[in-house]
C-alpha cells in the first residue's frame, strides 16, 4: 500500500489511525442516536455507511482520500456496533 500511493510512514499510520479515532471518539454518541431515532435504524444506517467508506477506500485514488474514507469506515462500523 505505501509504495502503491507514495505514501510516507506516517500517512499510513493515519490510514490506520483514522478508523480508530472515530471507532472511539463516537462511542457514546451511537448509544444515543439509537435511544433517540431508534436502534433499527442507526444500524441499518450504520452499515450503509461503512459499505460506502468500504467502497471508497477500495477505490481510493490517493493516500488522502483513503485517510478520510477510513475514517468514515469507522463512524459506521462505530454506528452499527452500538446500535446493534
Amino acid at each position: 500500500m505505501q509504495g502503491s500511493f507514495h505514501a510516507t510512514v506516517v500517512d499510513v499510520q493515519w490510514v490506520i489511525e483514522s478508523y480508530g479515532l472515530f471507532l472511539g471518539a463516537l462511542i457514546l454518541v451511537g448509544g444515543s442516536l439509537g435511544d433517540l431515532f431508534g436502534r433499527r435504524l442507526i444500524f441499518v444506517t450504520g452499515v450503509l455507511i461503512f459499505a460506502a467508506a468500504s467502497l471508497a477506500c477500495g477505490i481510493a485514488p490517493n493516500v488522502h482520500q483513503l485517510i478520510i474514507a477510513g475514517a468514515f469506515k469507522g463512524w459506521g462500523r462505530h454506528c452499527s456496533c452500538r446500535a446493534a
